[in-house]
């Protein structure tokens, strides 16, 4: 069976329209038949909920739309904590754990989000607080990224740096293999791992998918913007956590062409592919 992720872009067009009938259908008659697996992640109901506030009808529609062509029970676990155990199993050499989160965690949020679908206002305040988290995060993140931007600007500008950094990073290859090792090294850190994914070694670690895609888009984010010159967006954040849970998938749709731009150039095993339509899934 093939292992799909569709991230929000994807329920978003269908929702609107925009996605052929006829693609829709064999992607329901592929899903039923078990040719294809599907799961939604809480990256994509906090996300196709981010109009509550505003046009709560549609919010509503859109999570239906989820639960109609994927369902609620198979709910991945957060982006953060797949990286982390990712990241974990690498250093003790153990096979790493199930993407998605734990049985009773699954059922549970899965009968809150059929109440919200149905309509129920039992859970109002909660999603109302999720949307405003999802709007302060987007915020942090493109805070964080302009500031990140601009400060390695200044470190490029500075003195020679920035010709040097011409000689060594001309196309993101370059860049992806000067920088890669020591991102995956500081994630490994962030989690107080990295000596123990040294002594396996930083190849094996950046050979993890799941920590492969993450450093990926981030290394692709900082070089668009920097080198590229690309202002930062407020959907970055939510790219970069969408590159994390497409790990767990042998194809990643979106369609979002920036999004499949940045991952498109990540160097990763032909066993992961990324596509920006139903059609090209289904191919």
């Amino acid at each position: 069976m093939l292992r799909a992720y569709l991230d929000t872009s994807v329920y978003d067009r269908i929702d609107k329209g925009q996605v052929p009938a006829e693609e829709i259908r064999a992607l329901r008659t592929a899903l039923a038949h078990r040719e294809v697996g599907a799961h939604l992640s809480l990256a994509d109901v906090e996300e196709l909920l981010g109009q509550w506030e505003t046009d709560r009808p549609a919010a509503v529609r859109k999570l239906r739309l989820a639960r109609d062509l994927v369902g609620f029970k198979g709910l991945l676990k957060p982006p953060a904590r797949l990286l982390a155990e990712a990241i974990q199993a690498y250093a003790v050499g153990a096979p790493p754990p199930s993407p998605t989160l734990p049985r009773d965690q699954r059922r549970y949020l899965a009968a809150c989000l059929e109440k919200v679908a149905d309509g129920s206002t039992a859970f109002n305040s909660v999603v109302s607080g999720i949307v405003a988290d999802v709007r302060r995060n987007k915020e942090d993140f493109l805070a964080g990224m302009a500031e990140s931007g601009e400060r390695t600007a200044a470190e490029l500008n500075r003195s020679d740096a920035w010709q040097e950094a011409k000689r060594w990073a001309p196309t993101f290859d370059a860049f992806w293999a000067k920088a890669a090792p020591g991102w995956a090294e500081d994630f490994a850190d962030r989690l107080g791992l990295a000596d123990a994914c040294r002594q396996r070694g930083l190849d094996g670690l950046l050979s993890v998918r799941t920590v492969r895609l993450s450093v990926g888009v981030a290394l692709s984010l900082v070089f668009s913007q920097v080198l590229e010159r690309r202002e930062p967006h407020r959907s970055d954040g939510y790219d970069l956590w969408h590159a994390t849970l497409a790990s767990v998938a042998d194809v990643f749709v979106t369609f979002d062409e920036r999004l499949a731009g940045h991952l498109a150039r990540v160097p990763v095993d032909d066993g992961f592919h990324v596509v920006t339509s139903l059609r090209a899934l289904l191919r």
